[in-house]
């Protein structure tokens, strides 16, 4: 029988998110409102939600299993994805910000298409980001219904529509200002589960007689690279380190937190608070998985990815319990409310609004359309986590690594290179889906992982083709000056 002291915070979580929706509606009145925040969003609130919207449930469920599991090597993949935060956020937020203000940018896709003023690219993104982000979108329900199970005991469908209906209900009436402000709520909720469970759990193992690092080193779970050595070190590290390429412009629900930031002043204020952020959940993920190992044994769950619930629930008071263990819904619902927002951008915003309506859609109208647009893609998403929650598990393994060839060379070369052409963008965009789906569907993952060929081919390509097919305009105007 489910503890209502457990079940109760969630209840509370769940209701203030869809209440916050309903107020951030009262403050839209345009798409810029809808899918930017319409610059009104303060920068810490961006910072949080940009944190929160990248570490996702797997920071708070699969980091503490790995490190359950492995010890001190699970470390390596949380430090390469903050490792790829924190250049983002030092080399990329200052550029993005500029150039949205330079080119009036709602979305990735129409920064992209306006900076090389070209439909087809329009047109490449966002099919890109409608097919992408819908999987990605369908995985995150799947994902949420196996969250409430492990950590409230719902069953799995049950779990599934619940999570989808909030998510839906307050993207749909907030757009971007709800999501922002709900992933504040997530991004907090998040650094207290991985910092406060530890801590106790370090306590825990004090009274007992036990020292945390001594009883890690007695069961071998102190080596860094685990049995890997030789070359297998370099391959552990470069499968490990290779999120960071994703960061390089290749993540859109990420980076457009940057181009919503309002002055440079706030850009520095949220880039201190995501980096202060993510190192702390990064330590903390990994603390709390170690620390389980060493207080509980390594055979206490059959799931190593239940041992997160399993610590909360043993070190924590019941009504505590629930308010952390919320945390791990929390990281689930800050990824897929941007994830379903940046896929019905792509089809309301870059599809209807500009390609088939040329721009001459009415704003009321093309709001209308964009909510509507959330509604139908989030419904679409959860019957395909539904029907087939097996399927979408295999696809996503194909969105970090696709998206990331498609847009990582194409915004980096756009923001830091001045002969970056359209058809380098084409180049990026269908030899970095191309590669990514080839790459995994002959096995060769096992030899080199596909996030970083995804990355290196599709930047070299982007980089030849700019070289042989230059943008005419900016040829002619070289040659006048």
């Amino acid at each position: 029988m489910v503890d209502l002291l457990l079940v109760l915070p969630l209840v509370v979580y769940l209701i203030a998110l869809l209440a916050i929706g309903f107020l951030a509606s009262r403050r839209i009145s345009d798409r810029s409102d809808y899918f930017l925040g319409g610059k009104k969003l303060p920068g810490w609130a961006l910072a949080l939600s940009e944190r929160s919207t990248d570490m996702s449930a797997w920071l708070i469920i699969s980091v503490p299993a790995l490190a359950y599991t492995l010890g001190l090597e699970a470390i390596w993949i949380p430090v390469g994805c903050y490792i790829g935060s924190v250049i983002q956020w030092v080399f990329y937020s200052k550029k993005l910000r500029e150039e949205q203000e330079k080119y009036g940018a709602i979305t990735a896709v129409d920064y992209l298409a306006k900076k090389h003023r070209s439909k087809a690219v329009r047109a490449l993104g966002a099919v890109t980001c409608l097919i992408f982000y819908t999987i990605y979108t369908a995985s995150q329900f799947a994902g949420a219904g196996k969250i409430l199970r492990q950590t409230f005991g719902l069953p799995i469908i049950y779990g599934m529509i619940i999570a989808a209906a909030v998510i839906i209900t307050y993207s749909v009436t907030g757009g971007f200002m709800s999501v922002v402000w709900t992933d504040v709520i997530q991004a907090l909720l998040m650094i207290i589960t991985l910092c406060v469970t530890p801590i106790v759990g370090i306590y825990a193992l004090r009274a007992n007689g036990l020292t945390f690092m001594d009883t890690l080193r007695t069961s071998g779970m102190l080596n860094p690279f685990g049995n890997a050595k030789g070359i297998g070190i370099a391959l552990l590290l470069g499968t490990h380190l290779s999120w960071i390429f994703g960061y390089l412009g290749g993540e859109p629900h990420f980076f457009i937190r940057h181009m919503a930031v309002r002055n440079e002043k706030e850009r520095k204020q949220a880039m201190v608070i995501a980096v202060v952020w993510g190192l702390f959940t990064t330590i903390g993920s990994w603390a709390l998985g170690a620390v389980a190992f060493t207080l509980f044994g390594s055979n206490v769950v059959v799931d190593p990815e239940d041992i997160m619930p399993f610590a909360v629930i043993a070190l924590m008071p019941p009504v505590i319990a629930g308010i952390l263990l919320s945390g791990a819904i929390a990281g689930m619902m800050s990824t897929v409310d941007s994830q379903l927002l940046v896929a019905s951008s792509a089809m309301s915003e870059d599809i209807y609004c500009e390609l088939i309506s040329e721009g001459r859609v009415k704003e009321n109208r093309a709001l209308l359309i964009s909510r509507i647009t959330v509604v139908v893609i989030g419904v679409f998403a959860l019957l395909f986590a539904l029907l087939g929650s097996n399927v979408v598990y295999t696809l996503v393994s194909y969105g970090w690594s696709g998206l990331a060839g498609a847009f990582a060379p194409s915004i980096t070369l756009s923001l830091f290179w001045k002969k970056f052409s359209k058809a380098g963008v084409y180049a990026s965009f269908i030899t970095g889906i191309l590669t990514t789906v080839l790459w995994i569907s002959l096995g060769l993952s096992v030899i080199l992982t596909e996030r970083i060929v995804s990355f290196i081919i599709p930047f070299v390509a982007a980089v030849i083709a700019s070289l042989a097919f230059p943008d005419t305009k900016k040829v002619i105007n070289k040659q006048k000056e």
